[in-house]
Order: structure tokens, then C-alpha cells, then sequence
């Protein structure tokens, strides 16, 4: 399960993998400042580049979860079956340079970003 969060007040954006999935993906999640988020979209699940697993699982059709690498760029990606998908990217690279989600509504979700206060992209 995954948990994605905006908080306005301490102008942050939080993703959170809990139970099984945290083995899946190795990896807790990963909270981040608003001012590191260049871009926030709702992209399609078979526009996902070809990316390099490098830990994690990938089951194509059935959990695609952990970091995945191309080109010196590392995202984290996290989704089953969902055919739309939360990508949100950063402008400085800390643990990951984008993430690439399956959340319960991605529209919110980008909502909830392009309202957050030092969001003025």
C-alpha cells in the first residue's frame, strides 16, 4: 500500500510504502520539499520508459515497485494494474529524480500539488 501526501504546512510531499510493499519496493518512501517539485502529472501506465531495476521487483502486469535507472537518473516507482499513474518530478536529485505512483485518485493528487503554496510552476 501507498500513502502520498501534501502537507502544506510544513511544505513538504511525503510517499510512504507500508506493509508488504515495503519489501517489494526495499525502501520506506521518501518525504521531500515543495520548492524540489518541478512538475506534477497524471501520465498514462504505458508511457513508462523502459527502466533499469536496480533493487526492487518487477512482475510487468502484476507490481513494478523499488528504484528504477536509465540514463543516470534513479525514480522510484510504485504500481500494479492501475492504468493511471501519479508522476511527480524534482529539480534537485536526492534519492530519486521522479516518482511514478498508483494512487487512489491522480487527479487529487496533482491537484493537491499545483494548490500547495510555493508551487508556482
Amino acid at each position: 500500500m501507498v500513502r502520498f501526501d501534501v502537507d502544506r504546512s510544513a511544505f513538504t510531499t511525503t510517499v510512504e510504502i507500508a506493509g508488504w510493499d515495503r519489501v517489494w519496493a526495499l525502501t520506506t518512501g521518501e518525504t521531500r520539499p515543495l520548492a524540489d517539485v518541478t512538475a506534477a502529472a497524471v501520465v498514462n501506465r504505458s508511457d513508462a520508459p523502459f527502466m533499469w531495476r536496480a533493487p526492487g521487483t518487477g512482475l510487468p502486469g502484476v507490481i513494478m515497485a523499488g528504484t528504477f535507472r536509465r540514463h543516470g537518473r534513479k525514480e522510484l516507482w510504485h504500481f500494479r494494474k492501475a492504468e493511471r499513474l501519479l508522476r511527480v518530478e524534482f529539480s534537485a536529485a536526492d534519492r530519486w529524480d521522479a516518482w511514478l505512483l498508483e494512487v487512489a485518485d491522480p487527479d487529487a493528487a496533482v491537484a493537491s500539488l499545483s494548490a500547495a503554496p510555493c508551487f508556482d510552476r
